[in-house]
């Protein structure tokens, strides 16, 4: 018979921001996530000054290294 452990975590909040664009133009965040031999993506949001949603992206890479997925979120945003 097997048993089992079972560790409960603690939770982690972090507090995210956005800062505005300048009034009339819109401003896009990028990021990317990888880990060497697993698939990777990359994505971003491009918001008004208002903050309002006005497009965005998501994009399976495929495996790659760290750098490659920071060189596809720039070619695709």
């Amino acid at each position: 018979m097997m048993s089992s452990i079972v560790t409960k975590l603690p939770r982690v909040t972090s507090m995210i921001g956005w800062i505005p664009s300048v009034e009339g133009r819109v401003k896009l965040n990028m990021d990317e996530a990888c880990k060497d031999g697993h698939p990777a993506g990359c994505g971003g949001v491009i918001k008004d000054s208002n903050g309002q949603w006005c497009g965005g992206f998501a994009k399976h890479i495929g495996s790659c290294s760290a750098i490659v997925a920071e060189l596809w979120v720039f070619l695709k945003g």
